[in-house]
């Protein structure tokens, strides 16, 4: 990345931030608001937003080491 570019986002970057405070002044702010969820609730919700990524990186592998591991062992004597 060459000096021009890191300019143009200085640039771009400053630019989108006056515009962000802007917008900001114009409009009303709302009340933050807390709510209390149980655990169950935040872990299915969790889950199901990011089910894809989970079964990547958690499922796949384990089915994986699963079959690995049936194959490798041998059949038992009688």
């Amino acid at each position: 990345m060459g000096l021009h570019d890191s300019l143009f986002e200085h640039d771009l970057e400053h630019d989108l931030d006056k515009s962000t405070a802007e917008a900001d002044d114009h409009q009303p702010h709302a009340p933050q608001t807390r709510r209390r969820v149980s655990w169950t609730r935040t872990v299915t919700g969790f889950v199901g937003r990011n089910w894809q990524c989970l079964s990547t990186a958690i499922l796949i592998p384990l089915i994986g080491w699963i079959w690995h591991t049936r194959r490798r062992s041998p059949p038992a004597s009688a």
